[in-house]
């Protein structure tokens, strides 16, 4: 699996240094590789075409966020169009009702910072929920006025077969990463969350 993907990259790597090569003699001409480029190789061209406007340091930044933003998406598309949207309707009522699997149950703020949704978002969502008899809303236990969201006996058993079917295909799209490699990826997206309270760098929660 390793050597495969190394011989892709290597594969990648020499059609990407040919459409730049040709793209410099047509005096930036994107046509021919606008049309030859899949997304990967199309965020390493971005790096060769502007590395004269900007440093290395900047463009390495921007390849990092374009791939972190594509691979994510990817593996998110994924999941829903093939587990959660047949099953539970969408990532969103996936997301809310994991949360609420796992950390039991909460006001509905509480479950907007917990599953990283707008307040509005949770709000559109609950209803459809709701309607869908998966979770259910409730008194709080010292707070009467207060109202928290359960799930109910339907929910719980939806979340658990979508679960059951996420870890199987999550566990595809990470047999490209050794386990080392894993812990790894692991640990570096945590750093870089962990960062975001630096000035300047803002987050939903």
């Amino acid at each position: 699996m390793v050597s495969d993907n190394r011989a892709d990259a290597e594969e990648t790597n020499t059609r990407i240094d040919a459409l730049a090569a040709s793209n410099q003699k047509t005096t930036g001409d994107t046509s021919k590789a606008g049309q030859e480029l899949d997304y990967w190789s199309f965020v390493k061209l971005t790096r060769l075409r502007l590395g004269d406007q900007f440093d290395l340091e900047h463009l390495q930044a921007n390849q990092a966020v374009l791939s972190l933003n594509r691979a994510a998406g990817a593996i998110t598309y994924d999941l829903e169009s093939i587990i959660h949207r047949p099953r539970l309707g969408s990532w969103a009522a996936y997301t809310l009702l994991f949360v609420l699997w796992n950390a039991g149950p909460m006001p509905s703020h509480r479950l907007a910072e917990l599953s990283n949704m707008s307040r509005a978002a949770v709000s559109n969502m609950t209803k459809t929920l709701l309607t869908r008899g998966y979770i259910e809303k409730k008194p709080h236990s010292r707070d009467g006025r207060a109202i928290t969201l359960h799930l109910t006996e339907s929910g719980t058993v939806a979340i658990e077969e979508s679960f059951a079917k996420e870890v199987v295909r999550e566990r595809e799209w990470m047999s490209a990463l050794t386990d080392i490699e894993q812990q790894l990826l692991i640990q570096l997206l945590d750093k870089l969350i962990s960062s975001r309270n630096r000035s300047g760098l803002t987050s939903r929660n």
